[in-house]
């Protein structure tokens, strides 16, 4: 199966082959990213073509849902951390 963290550990996906990332979804807290997943959509018809698994905590703050449009995808994020990400 996947490989993902249930412990803090790190964790890793890959989008089903023919596809690519399309957005990222997570639990933001206070002041932190809770837990982020990445969406995956078909490259060449745009249908959904899964996520991962939630990354963190999967819980205790409000849920988020980010897609880019069809037919653009996601090309690498920036963030920021110390002890906690807080920016994504």
């Amino acid at each position: 199966g996947i490989p993902y963290d249930s412990d803090g550990s790190p964790g890793q996906y890959r989008c089903p082959d023919g596809s690519a990332v399309s957005g990222i979804y997570g639990i933001i807290g206070s002041n932190r990213a809770n837990g982020v997943g990445l969406k995956c959509r078909n490259l060449l018809n745009g249908a959904p073509a899964g996520q991962s698994p939630l990354f963190g905590q999967k819980s205790g703050g409000t849920a988020f849902n980010w897609e880019a449009p069809h037919p653009y995808y996601v090309s690498g994020f920036d963030g920021r951390s110390g002890d906690k990400v807080d920016q994504i």
